[in-house]
């Protein structure tokens, strides 16, 4: 974003931090951009407060921890504004994804994995058939 580049020097590293905020039926997302810099000095001052209640792997466990909303995706379709518009209940849409094709995995926009449907007893589940490879540690 040029406003940025007015404020940060282009060879400056950055941490970016996107937010999804939900409040009722509204979702929005928040973008937060800071210099490493301010980052780094703020952790270290407050390791030096928490010193001796840090251990080792902790940021680590709090990442692994973290809880993130998954959803599958199927191939996507383009309509018209005016057929979204005269949707109704019990409408069928149909769309291209092959049956034999898996679904994507994603968390937020990124995609993690693909999965084929199932069910365990009476819920919807997937099967994971394939970890894409630049989401793996």
């Amino acid at each position: 974003n040029p406003q940025y580049l007015q404020v940060i020097s282009p060879g400056e590293a950055v941490v970016v931090a996107r937010f999804a905020m939900r409040m009722g039926e509204s979702h929005s997302t928040a973008t937060v951009m800071l210099p490493t810099a301010v980052v780094v000095d703020q952790l270290a001052e407050s390791e030096r407060d928490a010193a001796s209640a840090h251990r080792a792997g902790a940021t680590a466990d709090q990442v692994l921890a973290t809880p993130l909303e998954v959803s599958l995706r199927v191939a996507p379709r383009v309509i018209g504004a005016g057929e979204v518009l005269d949707l109704a209940p019990g409408d069928l849409l149909r769309f291209s994804h092959p049956e034999t094709k898996p679904f994507e995995l994603v968390v937020g926009d990124t995609p993690v994995a693909r999965a084929v449907p199932g069910a365990q007893g009476s819920r919807l589940a997937c099967t994971i058939t394939t970890i894409l490879e630049e989401t793996t540690r």
